[in-house]
């Protein structure tokens, strides 16, 4: 039996790993795999990674009953990758130091797997993540991880020479940014011999990761069934792990298809095209189906931009305004938003037009689309909340889930009682208006509930951008921009307001931008729950007592 690397003594394998070429390491262990076989290698293998790596002691005390379900399913993982794959983990991570820690070893791990970075990606992300965990995830954000930036050079010049457009682009292999599936290089060209030099990216896809990412998301999917077996050994007994596992492969498909990243990037100009301080790079002709040439966004993340209190306050309403209202309350029938606007994604853009800068939102990768249907929905839960309507939370989720494609509607009575027991958390009731909302779905998606698949992006996307906003602005307030936005749209619909109160069978929400009807508007007012929306936005007071006037409800402000 060949020897096992993992069965010596530190101070023995690290002499071993000193005096031993990589390639006869290869040979030792592929040596040990012809003999157990590839399926009881790779079990013992992962076994092996997992005490190496020791994800139970990179997990706080916080969530130590989660600690197994990360352990088991790290194992299991890794189980069911590829030889070669396998070679190359156990090499490298016998190359680390024998004192590594724990989340460093993770780190190097989640590298070089795609679904394992962007998993964890999303947990740092969450807002409510130990800070502990979220400060060592956080490197997985835009780092460097090593792709040769000379061999993507020549992976474009082939692309480009295939479709006869290289002749004046100039590649500079440099790599300005790398992510779990792409990386960006820099070029300039010359349109036209007369032409003025042009400055933009390619985005192209790292070395491997189709491949990669194939074998992956079939793991995945087995990872998700090993899970749903075995859901009464972990805390999480009704977590939908088929579900969410599914999601994370439907994003990692998407972050590949470069082509529809494109599309998107077109559909995000022209979605912005009224917010002139809304940056969208522009896809360039140069672009193929294998990689995106786009304009370069020159500037440094918003959060590390050198920006006073002021420039930062504005830049933070400017941003949620962008990101979560305009897609919320948006004209059209179906609205686009940024699935991902993690800080990385998020840039300054200095320009001489103006002191303040302008905000790129760049990567498109990971996009979706909120039907006016659901968008009504959601305004009539952030409505029942605001109200405190357990009917009207009940009627909003049941048509969200309904919408969702739920096969059997919820019992009215147990929904009512989950929602009921959630708004007794006092943690719950404090939380801001949109997350309250975001938050109670989520909350219920845990129960079994199934919601329309880009509201629940949409739902991570504000969370997302939740951490980017306390960053940039701490005490930024989303209730109070919320509240400018729809009394500014509701100003705006004046004349079509009096008009319904004529005509109130035309008096429906998605008649309105603001989603809100004259009814749904007199009811807040009369029960003076929009006292509680408005509270900060008291010179928006005038304008709502002029059509309170108008639709004959005695309502004074408190």
């Amino acid at each position: 039996m060949p020897l096992n690397p993992f069965d010596l003594p530190d101070p023995m394998l690290r002499q071993m790993i000193r005096t031993m070429s990589p390639a006869a390491l290869r040979r030792q262990l592929i040596q040990m795999a012809d003999t157990l076989g590839d399926e009881a290698f790779g079990a013992r293998m992962a076994r092996e990674i997992v005490k190496r790596t020791r994800p139970d002691q990179a997990i706080p005390d916080t969530y130590a009953r989660y600690r197994s379900l990360v352990r088991d399913g790290i194992e299991f993982f890794l189980s069911q990758i590829s030889r070669r794959r396998m070679l190359d983990l156990v090499i490298s991570q016998l190359a680390m130091d024998a004192d590594t820690c724990c989340q460093e070893r993770l780190l190097a791990l989640a590298q070089r797997f795609p679904t394992l970075h962007k998993l964890g990606q999303l947990i740092a992300r969450h807002p409510d993540i130990d800070p502990a965990v979220r400060g060592w995830l956080i490197n997985l954000e835009n780092g460097l991880y090593g792709t040769n930036p000379d061999e993507l050079a020549v992976r474009i010049h082939a692309e480009l020479g295939s479709t006869g457009k290289g002749a004046n682009v100039h590649v500079t292999p440099t790599i300005l940014a790398e992510a779990s599936v792409g990386a960006v290089i820099p070029f300039h060209w010359q349109p036209s011999p007369d032409g003025s030099l042009q400055h933009g990216v390619f985005k192209v896809l790292r070395p491997g990761i189709r491949r990669h990412l194939n074998e992956e998301l079939g793991i995945l999917g087995k990872t998700a069934v090993f899970f749903h077996d075995h859901r009464t050994r972990y805390p999480l007994k009704d977590f939908r792990f088929l579900e969410i596992f599914e999601d994370v492969r439907e994003m990692m498909i998407h972050e590949i298809d470069l082509a529809a990243e494109q599309r998107l990037l077109g559909e995000a100009g022209h979605f912005y095209a009224d917010m002139p301080d809304i940056r969208i790079p522009r896809r360039l002709p140069l672009s193929t189906s294998a990689m995106t040439a786009m304009d370069h966004l020159d500037g440094p993340k918003l959060l590390d931009a050198d920006l006073t209190g002021p420039q930062r306050k504005r830049m933070a309403d400017l941003l949620f305004t962008a990101v979560v209202l305009n897609p919320l309350f948006s004209k059209y029938n179906s609205s686009l938003f940024h699935g991902d606007p993690h800080a990385g994604n998020i840039l300054a853009v200095f320009t001489d037009e103006s002191t303040d800068p302008a905000i790129g939102l760049v990567d498109w990768s990971l996009a979706g689309h909120l039907a006016r249907s659901d968008r009504v929905e959601t305004v009539h839960l952030i409505q029942a909340l605001l109200k405190n309507d357990l009917t009207g939370m009940c009627d909003a989720i049941r048509s969200l889930a309904m919408g969702g494609s739920q096969s059997t509607p919820t019992p009215r009575k147990y929904l009512r009682d989950l929602i009921s027991g959630w708004m007794h958390e006092p943690a719950n009731k404090r939380l801001p208006l949109v997350k309250q909302t975001f938050r109670l779905l989520e909350s219920l998606s845990m129960e079994g509930l199934v919601f329309p698949a880009d509201l629940m992006l949409f739902r991570k996307a504000i969370f997302t951008l939740e951490g980017v906003l306390h960053d940039l602005w701490p005490a930024f307030d989303m209730d109070a921009a919320i509240a400018c936005h729809l009394m500014a749209l509701v100003q705006q619909e004046f004349p079509l307001r009096l008009v319904n109160l004529l005509f109130p069978l035309a008096d429906r929400p998605e008649k309105y931008t603001s989603l809100i009807s004259n009814q749904d508007l007199q009811f807040l007012i009369a029960h003076q729950s929009i006292n509680a929306l408005f509270a900060s936005s008291h010179r928006l007071m005038g304008p709502l007592m002029g059509w309170n006037r108008a639709i004959g409800v005695a309502w004074c402000p408190g």
